[in-house]
Order: C-alpha cells, then sequence, then structure tokens
C-alpha cells in the first residue's frame, strides 16, 4: 500500500521528471515507476463514482 508521504514524494519527483523530459532527459524508466505509485494511490482513495445507470 502507498501512503500519503509517497504520494506527495511522487507528485514532487513527477515535476521534476517533466522538467528533465522537456530538457530533452530520457526519463521514460522513473517517470513510469512514479505514474504507477501515484496512480496506485489515487485508484484507492480517489474511486471514480460510475452511475449505474443514467
Amino acid at each position: 500500500m502507498i501512503s500519503e508521504k509517497q504520494y506527495e514524494e511522487a507528485n514532487i519527483e513527477l515535476e521534476e521528471l517533466i522538467k528533465r523530459f522537456d530538457a530533452g532527459e530520457n526519463v521514460d524508466d522513473r517517470l513510469n515507476l512514479v505514474s504507477d505509485i501515484i496512480e496506485a494511490y489515487e485508484e484507492i482513495n480517489y474511486p471514480m463514482d460510475i452511475p449505474s445507470s443514467i
């Protein structure tokens, strides 16, 4: 399980990775890891509310 602290750190690192990517650096592997952490935390703590019918 991803802690809130890990989630916050991943979001900070994501911002840095985006800057490095914009500067032309290859950050694909680390970007995938960081985005997986963010996604896992958000899936648990911010579930999507999908209506059962319209």
